[in-house]
């Protein structure tokens, strides 16, 4: 199962609320994930597969603050269709279709480009499984 690292500060920043170090592990472990260790600021947990939303800092903290009810219920985002369609040709035989998205507005720090980088590398390791049932990559727009 893969293990997602967590910025405790982050962690907390994300999920609303400080709990102390014992009602944090309790809480981490009734979610159903395994907590492998604290360690200074890290919280290593153990995600299951059929969990991948939880395989980035910021989905863990929103199934967590839901789960400790501090922000329960689904999260609305703003999607907007764009109208346009795009036939992507030559693609290989195991992987038959392609599926795309254009993101604007985010600033992207190092850390952001880590934690976008440790979620892709997850779900290429688990759901694509080592990277034979698909891909997946961000990218700049202007190098498209």
């Amino acid at each position: 199962m893969p293990t997602v690292t967590l910025d405790k500060e982050v962690f907390e920043s994300l999920v609303g609320k400080k709990l102390d170090l014992d009602k944090l592990k309790d809480r981490i472990s009734m979610l159903g994930t395994d907590l492998e260790k604290i360690e200074g600021n890290e919280i290593h947990v153990e995600v299951f597969p059929n969990r991948p939303d939880m395989l980035s800092e910021q989905g863990f903290a929103r199934a967590f603050s839901a789960f400790i009810d501090v922000s329960p219920g689904l999260r609305e985002y703003d999607v907007k269709p764009s109208g346009e369609k795009t036939v992507v040709k030559n693609l290989p035989k195991e992987w038959p279709y392609a599926v795309t998205a254009i993101v604007k507005g985010l600033k992207f720090s190092d850390e952001k480009i880590r934690e976008v980088v440790q979620i892709q590398e997850k779900l290429a390791i688990t759901h694509l499984r080592n990277r034979t049932k698909g891909g997946i990559g961000i990218y700049p727009l202007d190098n498209i």
